[in-house]
């Protein structure tokens, strides 16, 4: 919330200041009230503050001597005047001193909100500006992370994104996922130098790191699919050329063209959801949403449905994987393998679709583990324990969240899709109308958690998969999770992971 202090030395008139406006609606705090401008100054000096509404006639230091000296600070509020005198005298060296508006007493409501409504406007505008400046790379990464997550309005996605020139007019969309596989470092400027001379000497898109350390080449286009030869050439060289500058393996997966920005978000899933056949595909291999559907995946189910059965339970789920599974050993021609391939694949959308339904979750819990009996499983009767004892693994920690109060789920979804966002406890209680000493003590006795240890634990770990999987500066990652000051970042660091986040990415 943006911060205002209001100066008057008639107390009435502070008063009324106090009730004419629902200032916390307006995403306004008041933060003081001053008497006189000497105290104004230094409450300003020790507390900043976002706007200064003050009067000109005080006693020891007038209102437009105080914005003159609020003007020198490092970070000086806007300013606007409050006054009974309209004297042509005070608005001229308002004007110089750059106040915003001269209100006169008594002030008009609808004036004041207007004054108010094109600070706050003025205010996130200069934010924003100095943001894309401070690093305009951080900016554009978490622009198209929230594009490809589906987490950002379309009319705020086409003013960021032409700021930093991201094609959001495009007929088609398609997402080629890149996973490294081996634990060698990676030279992380190579990559996407790599993927660049590999595909978009002939393609159009965007190159950037998603938020589980892959490497995501956006394409954009008219007609992607009549594409697809160049892009599996494209991507041979890509693997030709990674043998011999970096020691890592890649596993790449090609989702669905998609049609129009509103879209990517799909495009993005079926990608991220192939990416269940690295645990049965060797290293180095490309997966193509569409080859897929034609030959690994008979009778394919659909995403729509998966999600619909997994709002009507997991029980749900079981029965209709058990009737898919019973169809698919009843199909002569099919194999085994290709039954493992496409129930894997519905398991990895089920756990995509959870994570984001409840972020909270431990959606590894031990798939690691169940993913690696598949090698051991030699029958369609192994096959169907294998799928019961993961959906009931899953239905476990699924009650576990839904055991949590209804409002506090909202909450932690919130939190987790917004962790990079100034959060606090006071704003989300006035964001979910509840008290916030009530929503400390609900944090506390259903997470186990203090609310500022949740929130740095969101925010370090995802530091910390940028740290392995980025090239990023130390300063810009701490920014891009929400630290905006870097000693406070490395100092939660040590204590998450033992290391100092310099130390943690050079070990040696």
């Amino acid at each position: 919330m943006l911060r205002v202090m209001i100066v008057d030395d008639e107390p009435q008139i502070l008063d009324g200041l106090e009730s004419i406006l629902p200032w916390e609606e307006y995403g306004l705090e008041l933060q003081a009230r001053k008497t006189n401008g000497f105290a104004a100054l230094e409450a300003i000096k020790t507390n900043p503050v976002d706007i200064l509404i003050t009067d000109v006639k005080m006693p020891e230091m007038s209102g437009l001597e105080l914005i003159q000296c609020v003007s020198l600070l490092p970070a000086p509020p806007k300013t606007v005047i409050i006054s009974a005198f309209d004297d042509f005298a005070y608005v001229k060296k308002a004007i110089v001193l750059g106040v915003e508006n001269y209100l006169l007493k008594p002030i008009n409501r609808n004036e004041l909100s207007e004054t108010l409504l094109k600070l706050i406007d003025d205010i996130e505008k200069e934010k924003l500006d100095s943001f894309v400046k401070l690093d305009h790379d951080v900016f554009r990464e978490n622009i198209l992370n929230r594009w490809i997550a589906g987490s950002i309005q379309m009319h705020e996605l086409q003013d960021r994104a032409e700021m930093v020139h991201i094609n959001t007019l495009a007929s088609q969309y398609q997402v080629v996922l890149f996973k490294p596989l081996s634990t060698d470092k990676v030279s992380h400027n190579a990559i996407p130098r790599i993927i660049n001379e590999s595909l978009l000497t002939f393609l159009s898109g965007e190159i950037f790191s998603d938020t589980n350390g892959n490497y995501v080449l956006l394409l954009n286009g008219q007609d992607l699919s009549a594409m697809k030869p160049k892009i599996r050439c494209g991507l041979q060289s890509f693997f030709s050329t990674v043998m011999k500058e970096v020691t890592t393996t890649f596993f790449v997966t090609i989702g669905k063209c998609v049609d129009g920005a509103e879209a990517v978000q799909d495009a993005f899933r079926t990608a991220e959801a192939l990416l269940s056949y690295r645990l049965l595909k060797p290293d180095n291999t490309i997966v193509f949403y569409d080859d897929v559907q034609k030959n690994d995946m008979p009778e394919f189910l659909d995403y729509q449905e998966l999600e619909k059965l997994m709002l009507s339970g997991i029980e749900k789920i079981e029965d209709y994987l058990m009737a898919y599974l019973a169809r698919l050993s009843a199909a002569s021609a099919l194999q085994l393998p290709k039954a493992k391939y496409a129930l894997l694949h519905v398991i990895f959308q089920l756990l995509q679709l959870l994570k984001r339904r409840f972020p909270a979750l431990n959606s590894d819990l031990t798939m690691s583990e169940r993913f690696a009996e598949l090698d051991t499983i030699q029958s369609f009767d192994e096959l169907q324990q294998w799928i019961i004892a993961l959906l009931r693994e899953l239905q476990d920690s699924i009650q576990v969240q839904n055991n949590r109060n209804p409002l506090l789920h909202t909450i932690l979804s919130y939190m987790h899709q917004n962790y990079m966002e100034e959060l606090s406890l006071k704003d989300l209680s006035v964001k979910y109308n509840i008290n916030a000493s009530y929503l400390g003590q609900l944090f506390k006795s259903e997470t186990g958690e203090l609310f500022s240890a949740y929130i740095n634990r969101i925010r370090l770990e995802q530091a910390e998969k940028m740290l392995t999987s980025t090239s990023m500066k130390i300063g810009d990652i701490a920014l891009a999770v929400g630290y905006k000051n870097i000693s406070y970042f490395n100092h939660y660091f040590k204590l998450q992971f033992g290391k100092t986040p310099n130390h943690y990415r050079q070990p040696f």
